[in-house]
């Protein structure tokens, strides 16, 4: 259910909106999805298609341009364009890298990086980390009972209340205690 959720479609598409009566309805976006919430957006071109995306509820949601495999849980001006991306929750998210995904939170921006996590507040990644396939980002991360060997191995060892320190290397990027 819901109001004014857009596709756009060259005829051949086999989305589908909950709310197939309502106000604004056209569609572009092949095998997708709304399934609620008002003023969310499946927005392609037909230059540029989008195929297999998914838009829960929410309001003012967007998925752009080319964006394939990709989704909005549900939230509130949150805007996805990378491919297999998806935005959890949250307010005023953009998700623009590949295989890149935002938890919640609020005004927080992948800036492109692909195979990007994130959970924060008005966080912008400022760069792809150096030697590492992926990462994920916060803005406040809070461990306990955690011990990282030399080697990266994690061991759910430690008693609450450890210190811990945070430590950055070619190979190991964290915090804990070191054995």
């Amino acid at each position: 259910m819901g109001t004014c959720n857009t596709f756009c479609d060259p005829g051949l598409s086999q989305s589908l909106r909950s709310d197939a009566g309502a106000d604004v309805g056209v569609i572009y976006a092949d095998s997708s999805f709304i399934g609620g919430g008002d003023s969310n957006c499946i927005l392609p071109t037909i230059a540029a298609p989008s195929c297999h995306n998914f838009i829960g509820v929410g309001l003012n949601n967007l998925i752009c341009a080319g964006a394939c495999n990709s989704s909005i849980l549900n939230g509130k001006n949150n805007c996805v364009s990378g491919n297999y991306a998806s935005i959890f929750g949250g307010q005023n998210n953009t998700v623009t890298g590949n295989c890149s995904a935002i938890l919640g939170g609020s005004g927080n921006n992948d800036n492109g990086v692909p195979n990007t996590g994130m959970y924060a507040n008005g966080l912008t990644v400022p760069f792809a980390v150096p030697g590492a396939p992926s990462a994920f980002w916060v803005d406040q991360l809070f461990m306990s009972n955690i011990v990282v060997d030399t080697t990266g191995v994690i061991w759910p060892t430690l008693p609450i209340g450890t210190l811990y320190t945070t430590i950055a290397g070619p190979s190991v990027w964290g915090g804990g205690q070191f054995l």
